[in-house]
């Protein structure tokens, strides 16, 4: 009945009982707000800890992911297995330093990484190489363990172990992962060191309430790290937490609520205590303030009724007359029922958006997959899909099946329309080819399978292949090409190739032999293109020798995309390595990179739209001889700074080589340039590593000390800067192809 009369009487009705509860609500919230506080104090520090222990278990797994992918590494563990990697073995420091300072540059300072070698009895940073004591000192464990200790911690196989050492309130951390080898003791182990205050940063968050602590603490009972009341975090190692999950305790004559979590990663456990009386404390005040407090909302709300029942009932009022007005007839009936009429007018008019909008939807996904056919797309596939869920392409799958169909009537409305007879009658038939296009391409037909599995879309595509083939009542001729089927959207552009190149096979073999074959298989080929000689053209290419890598590239060209001929779809790939190949090698050249990186990304794009072998091979020409060019000219700009670079070297070896501490990275130190970079400068330019540079002038000094000074072979080892006595008479025989005990002789 108010309905009836107006809105304003509803609107009044209602707004009254809302006031009503709000009373009502209030007083029985007033009641029991201080329980529900605490309740909700509780409730966040569990979400907190929760997000804690997520983001303390992801930090560990990246410790733990960075040790697998070092520890695994093919250089490192050919290093480490070597018994006596000297010679060209020494060479591979500076590559295992480069990639210890990927992951140091990933870690950012909240990790220190070192690898252990037991071979050469040192360890690795990625800016530094340490002898065992100075790594020992470096490490700052003195006050923890021993260095034997130490040395028998290393010793041991052990797996993404973590050592907690905690000692009169100073703690330490590390992760020890053994280098994996079938050996009765590791060779090498990789020691990665924590940040504990990057622990801290990360576990102060899961503390809300004043006086909170929280701690990280090994399942031994020793503190990793804690945030907090240092008196209750002692308490806490000391008591026996595992029956006292979410619950209150007391502690030193307080209560405290508890809350524990068993981290998922590196054997800890993340506990959090907050003193109750904090949390009640905090909570007095509404005992006290809110009852004026609600008194007075109740007053607010009842004034600001009033005046929301004055100016919105104008609008609506002067809302109801002007569609009145626009539709051109009278509107009986309140408000509401005005109302209700012009929605159905606009119901209307949805639908209709509705119906162009599912077009739209069609024509955007028949456009994308010309797209793939075409590999026309740069394919991100996680942004891909969010795309593609925004205009209702729900793929079925990630596997794709291309089929291309050859009738040849010259009436593409009837072709198309047999086509998608053929699809509607036979495939409902059979639980597969959740997805079909179809897609024109010149007066050929395109059809697009996609299923969740390989086995579902060969499947589909046998079927619908042999129904088209069959005889048509029209009388046509329906010849399909088929491919296998490719996984993921970037490679349907590459089953398309394939079955245009089985198409253009059976053309051929048709116009030689006058058979036509509706399921023509290329032979088999493999690309020849080994990996010596793509290293050469790279080296080539790095060195600035145009001719010489035109001449390597040239016999590539001719042996994979001439003789024997290879399918296209494998010539782009074999062109998109070469070309990936290139670009790396020319990343690790600032100045050249900076010159050429826009060119051979133009490169990477017109190959990725070339449909032709003899494309392919312009645009790995063109493209080799200007980056080759380009390398010439960097240098010759750069070989008379290099000049002095040598000599300067040179000299530093001369002055130092018999001190027993010099090394590489000692000269590296004293020249004011990294390791990489000297090791590659010096090993162009005098055709041999530095290390063995410094080891020939040792054993020549050695020589004169015996042959001359008639020194003994000790004392001779320590004149010519060797440590060991073992480590030179090893390197005199490599040397001299005698031992030293023969010329004092």
């Amino acid at each position: 009945m108010l309905k009836k009369k107006s809105v304003l009487y509803s609107w009044a009705f209602f707004y009254g009982l809302i006031l009503i509860l709000m009373v009502v609500t209030c007083a029985f919230l007033g009641r029991h707000a201080q329980k529900q506080l605490v309740h909700e104090y509780k409730m966040i520090t569990q979400s907190l800890q929760a997000r804690t222990n997520e983001e303390i278990s992801d930090y560990f797994a990246d410790l733990e992911q960075t040790a697998y992918e070092i520890c695994n590494d093919y250089l490192i563990n050919d290093f480490v297995f070597s018994a006596t990697p000297y010679g060209s073995k020494y060479y591979s420091l500076s590559p295992i330093q480069k990639r210890l300072a990927i992951h140091a540059l990933q870690a950012n300072d909240t990790v220190y990484r070192y690898l252990y070698m037991d071979n050469i009895d040192r360890t690795l940073s990625d800016c530094a190489i340490y002898q065992t004591k100075e790594f020992y000192r470096q490490l700052d464990l003195a006050s923890f363990i021993t260095e034997p200790e130490f040395e028998e911690l290393l010793s041991r196989h052990r797996y993404n172990e973590l050592c907690v050492f905690d000692e009169n309130g100073s703690r330490a951390a590390m992760m020890i992962s053994s280098i994996p080898q079938i050996a009765s003791q590791p060779k090498g182990a990789l020691i990665q060191v924590l940040n504990l205050d990057h622990l801290d940063e990360m576990l102060r968050s899961s503390a809300v309430v004043e006086n909170s602590t929280a701690v990280l603490v090994s399942r031994e009972g020793k503190i990793l790290c804690d945030v907090g009341d240092p008196k209750v975090a002692d308490s806490l190692k000391r008591t026996d937490y595992s029956a006292e999950q979410d619950s209150e305790i007391v502690l030193s004559g307080e209560n405290y609520w508890f809350q524990s979590n068993t981290l998922s990663a590196a054997n800890l456990d993340l506990i959090t205590v907050i003193p109750i009386k904090s949390i009640r404390e905090k909570t007095e005040w509404i005992i006290y303030r809110s009852l004026p407090i609600l008194l007075i909302m109740v007053f607010i709300m009842a004034v600001l009724s009033l005046c929301f029942l004055h100016l919105q009932y104008k609008p609506l009022n002067r809302l109801s007359k002007a569609m009145s007005a626009d539709s051109g007839k009278k509107r009986t009936g309140n408000e509401y029922d005005q109302m209700m009429m012009a929605f159905t007018d606009v119901r209307s008019s949805r639908d209709q958006i509705q119906l162009l909008w599912n077009r739209q939807q069609e024509q955007l996904v028949h456009e994308f997959v010309e797209s793939c056919i075409e590999g026309n797309i740069i394919y991100d596939e996680a942004h891909l899909k969010q795309v593609l869920g925004h205009f209702g392409a729900d793929f079925a799958g990630e596997w794709f099946g291309v089929i291309l169909i050859e009738i040849g009537t010259g009436d593409a409305d009837a072709e198309k329309q047999l086509i998608q007879s053929v699809i509607e009658t036979i495939l409902p038939q059979y639980a597969c080819a959740h997805k079909i296009y179809l897609v024109a391409h010149g007066e050929q037909w395109v059809i697009v399978l996609n299923d969740e599995s390989a086995e579902k879309a060969q499947e589909s595509i046998n079927r619908l292949c042999a129904a088209l083939e069959q005889p048509q009542e029209s009388g046509c001729t329906v010849i399909c090409t088929s491919s296998a089927p490719q996984q993921y959207f970037q490679n349907i552009n590459l089953a398309f190739l394939d079955v245009c190149e089985k198409e253009q096979y059976r053309k051929n073999t048709q116009l030689h032999t006058g058979e036509v074959t509706g399921k023509p298989e290329l032979p088999l080929q493999v690309p020849r293109l080994t990996s010596e000689q793509e290293m050469l053209l790279l080296q080539y290419i790095a060195a600035g020798s145009v001719q010489e890598a035109q001449s390597i590239l040239a016999l590539v060209i001719h042996n994979n995309y001439e003789q024997p001929t290879l399918p296209i779809h494998v010539c782009r790939c074999l062109a998109n390595d070469i070309l990936c190949g290139v670009l790396r090698r020319t990343g690790t050249y600032p100045e050249v990179w900076k010159q050429e990186k826009d060119h051979l990304r133009n490169d990477l794009h017109l190959l990725r739209h070339a449909v032709k072998r003899d494309e392919f091979g312009k645009i790995l020409t063109e493209s080799v001889a200007r980056t080759a060019q380009a390398f010439a000219v960097y240098h010759n700009q750069n070989a008379a700074g290099r000049e002095q670079t040598i000599d300067r070297i040179l000299q530093c070896v001369n002055e130092h080589y018999r001190d027993t501490d010099f090394n590489v990275s000692k000269a590296a130190e004293y020249l004011g340039i990294s390791v990489p970079y000297l090791s590659n400068l010096f090993k162009q330019h005098m055709g041999i590593g530095l290390l063995s540079y410094i080891s020939g002038l040792r054993i020549q000094y050695a020589k004169k000390c015996i042959v001359e000074q008639h020194l003994s072979v000790a004392q001779a080892a320590h004149e010519s800067g060797f440590e060991n006595i073992n480590t030179f008479i090893r390197i005199f025989k490599k040397h001299e192809g005698t031992t030293p005990g023969n010329m004092d002789v």
